[in-house]
């Protein structure tokens, strides 16, 4: 299991990495005030994370498209909310699991088509279980990063990730039941 999900991991760009460090922490003041620019370094920094990431949950590109799209325009609605340390991960993160918690994306998680077995075990586990093992292996967010985009203490958010793992361990030998244990009979 390991393997795959590290190789997966592998495919995926670091969040933030597309401008320099100097102008990402400048970000969340110029997006406060409006410039446009600030915005379109927002959304080249994040499409591409917050795509995989719905990719990932919703198991379809177009749902994925539409909902990183409205997380694009969430955040525009709301950058008069923003602060001058505003971490920008864990905000856009945070709008993203907020637009999760409504029915409709939860009813299509629930009618995803089926998958490979990580997937499945995946998909098999509570929404936040999915959301924490998501955000914290897929998108490469930090523990605090997480708990902000659940809105939860860092405490929380770290017990989360380990019950998340814990239980998809256990879902994966439902869907995956080890190949060397009839070899070893």
């Amino acid at each position: 299991m390991s393997e795959s999900l590290q190789s997966t991991k592998s495919n995926i760009s670091f969040v933030g990495a597309c401008c320099d460090p100097e102008m990402h922490a400048l970000l969340p003041e110029q997006l406060y005030q409006g410039s446009l620019e600030a915005f379109a370094h927002l959304m080249k920094d994040y499409k591409t994370p917050l795509f995989q990431f719905f990719q990932r949950l919703l198991a379809d590109n177009a749902v994925a498209e539409d909902s990183s799209e409205k997380v694009f325009l969430r955040a525009y609605r709301m950058r008069n909310l923003l602060k001058a340390r505003t971490d920008l991960t864990a905000w856009i993160f945070r709008i993203a699991c907020d637009l999760l918690r409504h029915r409709e994306l939860l009813a299509i998680l629930k009618q995803a088509s089926s998958a490979g077995p990580i997937q499945q075990a995946l998909r098999a586990l509570p929404v936040q279980q999915q959301i924490a093992i998501l955000l914290h292996r897929f998108a490469g967010l930090r523990v605090g990063q997480i708990g902000a985009a659940l809105r939860v203490r860092e405490s929380v958010a770290w017990q989360l990730i380990v019950e998340s793992y814990r239980a998809l361990q256990q879902q994966m030998t439902r869907y995956s039941p080890n190949p060397l244990q009839g070899a070893a009979q």
